[in-house]
């Protein structure tokens, strides 16, 4: 496995568990700081991976609106709250890498 492709599993298990945390509350943006270090450190993850899965959870909740925006547009007859946990943070995390990661080909995001 890659950095990259850890720091992707990484990130999606992090949203994910904040989606079911935090679904109906307002998070301190240093308690996220604090709780994503946490979680690395449980995963004993490598330092490559680390840098790359914070800089995607910093973009995913840095741009929530627009990329749930996107996906909304053109998820066809499914609203956000119909689309479980795990398919909307694969999403969200899909749909910020290719938005906002212009160093990483779309190819190799869809691939992921």
């Amino acid at each position: 496995m890659t950095p990259r492709q850890k720091a992707r599993e990484i990130a999606f298990q992090f949203l994910y568990r904040l989606s079911l945390e935090h679904s109906k509350t307002v998070v301190d943006p240093s308690e996220l700081e604090k709780e994503f270090t946490r979680h690395v450190n449980h995963f004993k993850t490598p330092d490559t991976a680390v840098d790359y899965a914070e800089r995607l959870v910093k973009c995913v909740l840095g741009h929530a609106q627009a990329i749930d925006a996107m996906i909304v547009k053109h998820a066809e007859n499914w609203r956000l709250e119909r689309i479980s946990a795990v398919d909307k943070s694969f999403l969200r995390l899909g749909v910020a890498e290719l938005l906002y990661f212009k160093d990483v080909p779309a190819s190799v995001t869809l691939n992921e």
